[in-house]
């Protein structure tokens, strides 16, 4: 984190290290943020799913009371996620013994697999936005750890995706 020398800005209720424009802008990408979380979420618990089972089923009662499904299974697709998600390839080769056999005799398996995981880089942004968000006294206000041209960056890429 790079800790740059930024002024004090005052508002009616205390100080700030930063003004209202780039308070505005640390406010977007916090939303992003917690979209990113609460995507993030619901692409771990669509990928814990097997293919087969990735299906909405819609049913209804019949005229005896029971159970019945209306239309065939729909695949749900994979969500979408944010910028500020990087999704991980994972790739292992498990070998297998058979008994109590030191050697390898057993079948090979490729296990392939994906993660996903916040970028790091949204962190701080979070942290400046709760930095700038409360009034303190003068003497207590830190400086944010992001550049204004990171800030900029950040927003953009925030931008771009609530736009669609």
């Amino acid at each position: 984190m790079n800790a740059t020398v930024q002024n004090v800005f005052q508002s009616k209720f205390g100080f700030h290290p930063c003004d209202k424009e780039t308070y505005l802008k640390l406010k977007v990408i916090h939303k992003v943020y917690w979209e990113s979380v609460f995507r993030l979420a619901a692409w771990n618990r669509w990928n814990r799913k097997h293919p087969q089972n990735r299906v909405q089923r819609f049913a209804g009662r019949g005229p005896d009371g029971k159970r019945i499904s209306l239309v065939p299974p729909v695949p749900l697709p994979e969500p979408k996620l944010p910028p500020f998600v990087v999704k991980l390839d994972h790739h292992k080769v498990v070998k297998t013994h058979v008994g109590d056999c030191k050697q390898y005799k057993g079948p090979i398996y490729d296990l392939n697999w994906q993660t996903a995981k916040l970028d790091p880089s949204i962190f701080a942004a979070v942290d400046d936005f709760q930095k700038a968000r409360n009034p303190l006294v003068e003497s207590q206000v830190k400086p944010l750890s992001l550049s204004p041209d990171k800030i900029d960056a950040l927003y953009q890429k925030s931008q771009e995706w609530l736009r669609g």
